[in-house]
């Protein structure tokens, strides 16, 4: 998947909004709630019946199920293992019964729809994705509360009531303060969703959800990066040119941890802000240290696999991107580091110009990698990328 892929994807979701709409309008900023445009996108993500689909997966979700109530009748029964898909039922029945709505996390895993919609997200944001489902009895009703990550919600069966605050998005970090109030909701919007209906709410917001009906929504959970993420990667990347920013902070290592007098703490930190404030002034500095970031959060989603092909590659291959591969591509230290997701491919500095190729182009037969190298390193770096799970020959 490419940019501009992943801006397609984005706004064959969020129609009639395009994805520019959305980043540039949306995100962040407001509450969206769509209940007209039934799109193709959004329809049939866990197929025909998504109880059936998710019930299915017994083998993988019963262990990892969790509760989500505002006013239960005792505890939940907790994880489980079951040995079929109506005892994985009769599970979520006890929950329901207890007054638990059911959340079911890693929903990607059974919509290739869905995951690429996530990857779309991540490639674009910059961010890891998530998603999960929630599904509620009929009358199950939530804790009002707000997620410290912005969510997009699909409706995928049944009917539920959303109650949304009027408020400006609080921008929550993703830490609880401690004695921190439980949230409530005054002036608010209602929202009543049904299959296919999608909303938008952004970090921080309060809301709560009734159902009137046995109900299940999709929930995509992401954010985008904040100020302070920018930062982080602006020290994280100084840190690996800057020696004392690797020293210990005090005189001993226990001072900071024990109470003792911070002061030459402080002074190290004023130091060291000044020294990181004159880096980022230079050209390129900050540019390098994002795109540095982004290098590491591509290699830290989770692996694509992979697998050796049966059929030999050769110049005449024919080959493409798997589905859910994205890349970041960048030099550093005399070599080219190919991010992937699951990790780093370092390449000789010689083929740059046939890696950049491969990231950047979604199907190509292997001798039209462009570069001063042979047929055979063409074939070799193909290889090695159907084996990480980054390529695989186009049948």
């Amino acid at each position: 998947m490419i940019a501009s892929e992943a801006h397609a994807l984005l706004g064959s979701w969020l129609a009639p909004l395009t994805t520019g709409q959305f980043l540039d309008d949306v995100l962040g900023k407001r509450l969206h709630v769509d209940r007209k445009t039934k799109i193709a996108a959004r329809q049939g993500l866990f197929g025909p019946d998504p109880r059936k689909t998710l019930l299915q997966g017994y083998r993988t979700l019963a262990a990892k199920i969790g509760p989500h109530a505002a006013n239960p009748s005792g505890p939940p029964p907790g994880r489980q293992e079951v040995a079929s898909a109506a005892d994985f039922g009769r599970l979520i029945g006890e929950y329901h019964q207890r007054g638990y709505t059911v959340r079911i996390p890693e929903a990607e895993q059974f919509s290739l729809p869905l995951a690429r919609f996530l990857r779309a997200l991540e490639l674009v944001l910059g961010k890891p994705a998530r998603a999960e489902i929630f599904w509620s009895a009929t009358d199950l009703t939530a804790p009002v509360h707000y997620d410290d990550y912005d969510i997009i919600v699909v409706h995928l069966h049944g009917q539920k009531r959303w109650f949304v605050a009027d408020e400006e998005p609080r921008l929550s970090n993703p830490w609880k303060q401690i004695g921190e109030p439980p949230p409530v909701i005054e002036r608010h919007s209602v929202h009543d969703l049904a299959v296919g209906d999608l909303l938008y709410c952004p970090r921080g917001t309060s809301h709560t959800v009734a159902s009137p009906s046995e109900s299940l929504h999709l929930s995509i959970g992401f954010s985008q990066l904040t100020v302070r993420e920018a930062v982080q990667a602006a020290l994280d990347h100084f840190a690996d040119i800057d020696r004392p920013l690797r020293d210990a902070a005090g005189k001993r290592g226990d001072a900071a941890a024990q109470g003792e007098p911070v002061g030459d703490i402080a002074a190290q930190i004023r130091s060291a802000l000044g020294r990181l404030d004159e880096s980022c002034r230079s050209a390129g500095f900050v540019a390098e240290a994002l795109d540095h970031r982004m290098s590491r959060t591509v290699a830290e989603l989770p692996s694509l696999g992979g697998a050796m092909t049966a059929q030999p590659v050769t110049a005449q291959s024919a080959v493409r991107h798997t589905p859910l591969a994205i890349a970041h591509v960048r030099e550093t230290n005399g070599v080219i580091d190919f991010s992937q997701p699951g990790g780093h491919v370092p390449m000789h500095i010689g083929a740059a110009d046939s890696v950049r190729f491969v990231a950047e182009t979604p199907a190509f037969r292997v001798g039209e990698l462009p570069g001063e190298i042979g047929d055979d390193v063409r074939v070799a770096l193909v290889t090695r990328l159907i084996g990480s799970g980054f390529l695989e020959v186009a049948t």
